[in-house]
């Protein structure tokens, strides 16, 4: 309503080999940008914003989180079924801003207290296929007890190269690079020995 989402979740949160959240998503094919600003997340538990390859429980993902009690996380998951990987970032609490951001493989995690200046949190390369599912990810840290988050200024931007443009690896590099485009730049992730030789 009013731009603002209240999502109620319980589940035991995204962490060991299997998560459990609710998850309000949509499918992007591509590279995109996901902010949303968590404005309140009570009793207890986390809420966020994720990048995460299916909706299998122990998919592969990458998240930006807030606790109820406090701090903002890097949470990830290499490969599906694969232990959870969680780095520190600030010790901020609701409201916050949370961002993912996916280029090729690789998802990075960013905080802000204004939206406009950011802190990256953590960068990983994740085993994702060209369709993701991104979205806003509520747990409780109880099955049984719920905890509700609100959140708003939510904007995802697909970063679609512009029209006409495509990008490719040439010479079969060992790994492979991606391109995407927003706001008047390119990021553009490669491999490969250089333009040089025969």
């Amino acid at each position: 309503a009013s731009g603002v989402y209240t999502i109620a979740g319980t589940g035991t949160g995204l962490a060991n080999d299997s998560d459990q959240f609710h998850f309000v998503y949509q499918q992007i094919s591509g590279n995109v940008d996901m902010v949303a600003r968590i404005d309140g997340l009570a009793p207890a538990g986390q809420a966020g914003v994720t990048i995460r390859a299916s909706l299998a429980a122990n998919a592969a993902h990458g998240s930006a989180l807030v606790a109820a009690a406090g701090g903002v996380r890097f949470n990830r998951r290499l490969t599906a079924g694969a232990a959870s990987i969680s780095s520190a970032g600030p010790a901020a609490s609701a409201p916050v801003w949370l961002r993912v951001a996916r280029v090729g493989s690789r998802v990075t995690a960013y905080s802000s207290s204004d939206g406009t200046s950011w802190t990256v949190i953590g960068s990983e390369s994740l085993a994702l296929a060209s369709t993701a599912y991104v979205g806003i990810v509520v747990s409780s840290y109880s099955v049984l007890t719920p905890t509700l988050a609100t959140a708003s200024r939510v904007v995802v931007s697909p970063l679609s190269l512009p029209a006409g443009q495509q990008s490719a690896d040439i010479g079969s590099p060992a790994i492979a690079g991606s391109a995407a485009y927003s706001a008047g730049a390119y990021t553009v992730e490669a491999a490969g020995t250089d333009i040089w030789g025969t």
